[in-house]
């Protein structure tokens, strides 16, 4: 189809007040091994995503105020959901598995018709399909989903037809953490099923990525304390 351009921006950020809660963490996940693996990646990813927040919320800014446009941020998780539609409280509307039908029909009317409302918050699942948000040309990842598929979804509320701007797809990625990881093993994917697509053969959006991370985050801490010894 002819789409604008997709512009693909990485924010990089660094863990800060959050090293000691991440490491907790990440020490939890290598001691419960496979027995634990998807809920403690899950917490991993949670405190790598708190840790961007406030920085996140200035980029969010800095396209509202200063560029006057309308901005789409997308999290997999509740705490930063709600940090943020805390924060540009009236106007912010936010979409997820809490709100009702008839409430997410009236966010995404005051996002796309009130002037004054410049941000809308969605939950990767609730707001990552069945959404026209031609209306805005910027979308904000605070995290990176664990499928390609879902990623591209959520891209697709903005690039989609009926949209004239190219769109600009925020990532935000905190260094030397998981979200590298993810980053990393989202893009093979998504290259994997493009040249399966090419080549006109079937496929899954195939793996089980919290064991993929677990391996990576494993051999990367044994490797720090060979390093260390």
């Amino acid at each position: 189809m002819d789409l604008p351009e997709k512009i693909i921006k990485k924010y990089y950020f660094e863990l800060e007040d959050y090293k000691e809660e991440y490491n907790k963490a990440l020490a939890h996940l290598l001691v419960t091994g496979k027995a634990d693996t998807s809920s403690s990646i899950h917490t991993i990813n949670i405190v790598t995503t708190k840790s961007k927040l406030k920085k996140i919320c200035s980029l969010v800014e800095d396209l509202v105020f200063y560029k006057d446009k309308k901005v789409v941020v997308f999290t997999s998780y509740k705490e930063p959901f709600d940090y943020i539609v805390n924060h540009f409280k009236d106007r912010c509307v936010g979409i997820d598995g809490r709100i009702s039908a008839i409430n997410r029909r009236n966010a995404i009317n005051t996002f796309k018709n009130d002037p004054e409302c410049k941000v809308l918050v969605g939950n990767m699942i609730a707001a990552g399909v069945g959404i026209n948000l031609v209306n805005s040309s910027d979308v904000i990842f605070c995290n990176m989903p664990f499928t390609s598929t879902d990623l591209e979804q959520c891209m697709d509320r903005l690039h989609r037809i009926g949209q004239t701007k190219d769109v600009n797809v925020y990532y935000t990625i905190c260094r030397d953490t998981i979200d590298e990881h993810i980053f990393n093993l989202i893009e093979k994917k998504a290259g994997d099923i493009s040249y399966l697509i090419d080549k006109g053969k079937t496929f899954s959006d195939y793996g089980n990525l919290p064991n993929e991370l677990f391996k990576l985050l494993l051999n990367e801490e044994k490797k720090r304390k060979v390093l260390h010894s």
